[in-house]
């Protein structure tokens, strides 16, 4: 038995027991336990998503590979490759962590270095990016309530009504800011397609849509979240009418997330 402030590790031949207790990751930092997690299979689960997206996910890359001649579904196939904006964590409330396990590789991009240096720990075989997506490169400020946090955004106005909610102020951080463009110039390999692309940017998403070349780089799934109040709500969306635009429909509604498939 090893002891940590706030966190013990029980191991036997059959048994690995991790408990957190309150201020685990105060102690520790976000970077050391999501890495604990990983490293003693604790978060070995069907799903890692906030709201399921990433079970929809499996489901709709394991129907591509159904064989009518075969009972069950699909399998998914051990390769493929995701791009991951606002990232987080490796782990927590993730679209992709299930895909990494399953030998899937991709590009995690946050704007807060401690969820990057979760990512370098836990998804050593990913690329992790420290920066922000926006369609102006250079430095922009980051309204930060904790490190990591799920609060955290680069857009003023959800950084005020945040401000309102929380009842505190943020830390204001600036932070180098890349087009998506030039970021999958430098690190997606040469002939790679891009299975799904993840945006979570806190207000900033149509922004980081922007920044991308969709003449060059179409990913096959777009999921985004978009906090609309109805389904018809979303003919006035923003968001919506620009994807609409690149050759994006509707593939699915998960809420908040939208899934847009590419028809062209």
């Amino acid at each position: 038995m090893t002891l940590i402030p706030s966190l013990m590790i029980m191991e036997g031949p059959r048994t690995r027991l991790i408990e957190l207790k309150g201020r685990a990751k105060a102690i520790l930092g976000p970077a050391v336990v999501s890495y604990l997690k990983a490293r003693f299979n604790l978060s070995r689960k069907r799903t890692y998503s906030q709201f399921g997206e990433d079970a929809f996910l499996v489901s709709y890359f394991q129907g591509k590979n159904w064989n009518p001649r075969s009972s069950g579904s699909g399998k998914l196939r051990s390769t493929g490759c995701y791009v991951d904006i606002g990232a987080y964590s490796p782990t927590e409330c993730s679209n992709t962590h299930i895909f990494y396990q399953r030998g899937w590789r991709g590009i995690n991009i946050d704007a807060t270095p401690e969820s990057v240096r979760a990512f370098d720990l836990v998804r050593k075989q990913d690329i992790n990016l420290h920066c922000a997506i926006g369609s102006h490169e250079g430095p922009v400020s980051l309204y930060a309530w904790d490190r990591p946090s799920v609060f955290n955004t680069l857009c003023p106005e959800v950084a005020r009504q945040r401000e309102r909610e929380l009842g505190r102020p943020p830390e204001v951080v600036s932070v180098p800011c890349l087009r998506l463009e030039t970021v999958l110039q430098r690190h997606l390999p040469g002939g790679t397609e891009i299975d799904f692309l993840n945006v979570d940017a806190e207000g900033a998403d149509l922004d980081v849509l922007r920044s991308n070349n969709w003449d060059s780089y179409r990913p096959e799934l777009v999921v985004v979240e978009d906090y609309v109040g109805t389904f018809d709500d979303l003919s006035d969306s923003p968001v919506r009418t620009f994807l609409r635009d690149q050759g994006y429909e509707i593939h699915a509604w998960i809420r908040p997330s939208i899934i847009y498939r590419r028809t062209s």
